[in-house]
């Protein structure tokens, strides 16, 4: 599949979240998330805790390589089902929160 860009000008929104590692105490994120017209995501921007640099840079690059797989048609439930999970279901690494938000529907501070 070719990849589907994104308009100029789009709906955007903003959450903020926590996301703990296994084996440590939650951190504060923030995502961001950009829609086309009939409302599919297609690019998402993840701003790491300030002390978080290298993990952040991985969760950055991360989030790129998840908006081509979305520009791409990739569905939200694709790369859900794609990434580590523990036993209960919950998500090992900040993708894997983002993109449950993402499919909860979760839309606050919009931002365009």
């Amino acid at each position: 599949m070719t990849r589907e860009r994104l308009p100029h000008r789009r709906f955007a929104a903003s959450v903020h979240f926590e996301h703990a590692f296994p084996g440590a105490g939650p951190q504060a994120w923030v995502a961001s998330v950009g829609f086309y017209p009939d409302g599919r995501p297609g690019e998402v921007f993840i701003d790491a805790p300030k002390d978080m640099n290298a993990i952040g840079l991985l969760v950055d690059e991360a989030a790129i390589l998840m908006s081509i797989a979305l520009q791409h048609g990739a569905s939200v439930d694709e790369l859900r089902s794609a990434l580590t999970r523990d036993e209960d279901g919950a998500p090992h690494s900040v993708m894997g929160t983002v993109l449950d938000l993402i499919a909860s529907d979760v839309r606050v501070e919009v931002i365009g």
